[in-house]
């Protein structure tokens, strides 16, 4: 929110052993300075959205499944893990810990030729918040979910509200 800080991501998507992160950077006029780096939660994280008040960074990550909150410090640092669930369409149960590589996909689920039957699991590919932050919208392509999750501004928590199916491809 203060325009000074720059969060990249950084990782893990299809390579094994690979580890993902996100950096924050302080803009400057003598250019990018690091503040700090710390783990993604999981593998392959692809957007990030911090909230109004620069207190949380929400992700997904698209090869590990998962939608995480990332508390964030006065000064822009990352900090810990606040909420990591995994997405909505995976069999429930305790999420692995953080990390935590799923098998590798199928060939033909890293081309766009996917079809229903081909073992293709989901893939949270974008978080959003709503205009008041109570709710991160998640689109989650391979299934044309469109997950609802609720969210403290206070702690960081996720909760899973709801699921909308969108058109198929």
């Amino acid at each position: 929110p203060d325009g000074r800080t720059l969060y990249a991501a950084r990782g893990g998507n299809f390579a094994p052993g690979e580890s993902a992160t996100w950096t924050a950077y302080r803009i400057g006029r003598g250019g990018l300075t690091e503040l700090n780096s710390a783990a993604a939660g999981g593998v392959g994280p692809t957007h990030g959205m911090i909230d109004r008040r620069g207190r949380f960074l929400v992700t997904t990550n698209f090869s590990s499944n998962e939608v995480v909150a990332i508390r964030l410090g006065r000064d822009g640092r990352l900090g810990e893990i606040a909420s990591r669930i995994i997405s909505a369409s995976q069999p429930s149960g305790p999420p692995p810990p953080p990390g935590t590589p799923l098998p590798p996909l199928p060939a033909a689920c890293r081309t766009l030729q996917r079809t229903a039957d081909d073992q293709c699991r989901t893939k949270p590919h974008i978080a959003l918040f709503s205009p008041r932050e109570n709710w991160v919208v998640v689109a989650e392509i391979a299934t044309d979910l469109i997950s609802t999750y609720r969210f403290d501004r206070k702690s960081g928590a996720l909760t899973l509200h709801d699921v909308a199916h969108g058109q198929e491809g």
